[in-house]
């Protein structure tokens, strides 16, 4: 079992993303009430919140319902939204009339619920090309952000120059512009692996960082630098420098344990910062064939977030790394009772593990939950091949052959067959 079972097939080892179970709703609630009293940009909690445009869709699925995910606030039966949604929904159909800066709420709220496409109808006909005012620069970035996350899902037509061109724009020493050199990292580092763009733009970012004005606290400068250096390692990493790598890598992780707590948003901040270090961490030791040391920082990841499906997911993970495959078995059912959405991919997880425990019945019930969830779900349908030959079901043999064939995907299953 020397490969990694989650999505490491289709994403660098460092994930740049944070997911945090407490730290959602309160940035939710933040931009809600910033757009019904209209303070301004700047008074948020300032974490780093992106979903999918697919989430609510998923979240559907993975719940079983009949109806579909809405595409906009104002798709909901009126009967059905609260007095906050009801501003929202307001803010949506007058959208064009409101500033720039209520704009700004306004996306960053819609954003945060994963309403990607809508963001993008709203600020398509906007042209803030020239602008020099700095809500409306930020629109730009916003919309460029949106555009990136919805051509992961093949949804939009995005190259990095769109980002890459708007930094020379962004007032100097400003968090906006952290933001969008940070981005252009990500970007060259997740999609090309470029290391003389990286190398290009890691002083830069360093020198807004160290520069800035508009920090809010220490601990908010500490957020900055921790990001710093967590996406600052992926150059040393493309340029097989190892210790440098871990270097950078104990930096970030110190900044994000130096943040002070002297409140609950001070503990959910911390938590919403430590959490990607972690993740990065744990990818980090794969990467150097670590996987004892990966698996302690899965545990401490855990510890961070108990009840945050990603983390048990990665805990799991782990365990299979080490072939210890019924500590991760437990860690995959714990996470459904605390994930909803990815339920597919953690359904898959089980399934695997049972088919290697050989308990195969459990294993074709988890697989077929993944199934039901994602038909689109190959690995699931794979596994249910299996279970079919080393159970001898002709039957449900026979019904995943088909369900190949509409995919799209007809495969020898001879492999299949050979582990029986």
């Amino acid at each position: 079992m020397s490969q990694h079972f989650l999505l490491d097939c289709y994403r660098p080892f460092l994930d740049l993303s944070f997911q945090n179970v407490e730290g959602r709703p309160l940035f939710v609630e933040n931009l809600i009430r910033e757009i019904k009293n209209w303070k301004g940009v700047g008074n948020l909690l300032p974490l780093h919140v992106s979903i999918t445009s697919s989430f609510r869709e998923n979240l559907y699925k993975s719940l079983y319902l009949t109806h579909s995910a809405i595409d906009s606030p104002v798709d909901l039966l009126f009967s059905e939204r609260s007095d906050d949604w009801r501003i929202l929904c307001n803010q949506v159909t007058n959208f064009q009339q409101l500033d720039s800066v209520e704009k700004v709420s306004v996306v960053k709220l819609l954003k945060a619920l994963g309403f990607l496409e809508l963001i993008n109808q709203l600020l398509l006909s906007e042209d803030f090309t020239n602008s020099s005012d700095k809500a409306e620069l930020e629109l730009l970035f916003l919309h460029k952000q949106v555009r990136y996350l919805l051509s992961m899902e093949e949804k939009s037509v995005y190259q990095i120059e769109e980002i890459e061109s708007l930094v020379s724009k962004l007032p100097e020493n400003s968090i906006l512009k952290a933001d969008a050199i940070y981005q252009v990292i990500v970007q060259y580092a997740k999609l090309e692996f470029n290391a003389e763009k990286i190398d290009k733009y890691l002083p830069q970012l360093l020198n807004v960082i160290e520069n800035n004005k508009e920090f809010r606290s220490e601990n908010h400068y500490y957020e900055y630098m921790s990001r710093y250096y967590r996406v600052g390692a992926f150059s040393p990493m493309i340029h097989k420098n190892n210790a440098e790598m871990v270097e950078m890598m104990d930096k970030a992780q110190k900044y994000a344990q130096d943040i002070i707590i002297e409140s609950e948003e001070d503990t959910i901040f911390k938590a919403a910062v430590l959490f990607p270090v972690l993740e990065s961490r744990i990818k980090e030791n794969y990467y150097l064939k670590h996987n004892e040391s990966a698996l302690k920082y899965a545990k401490e990841l855990k510890e961070l977030c108990p009840k945050d499906s990603i983390a048990l997911v990665e805990l799991g993970e782990a365990y299979l790394e080490l072939e210890k495959v019924d500590e991760a078995k437990s860690c995959y059912l714990e996470a459904l009772n605390y994930g909803v959405n990815g339920r597919a991919m953690i359904y898959f997880l089980l399934g695997y593990c049972y088919e290697h425990l050989v308990q195969f019945e459990e294993a074709k019930f988890a697989y077929q939950q993944s199934y039901r969830i994602d038909h689109t779900a190959l690995s699931a349908i794979e596994g249910l091949e299996r279970i079919a030959y080393l159970t001898d079901d002709n039957q449900l043999l026979h019904e995943m052959r088909i369900v190949k064939t509409e995919l799209g995907n007809i495969e020898t299953i001879e492999k299949a067959y050979q582990q029986k």
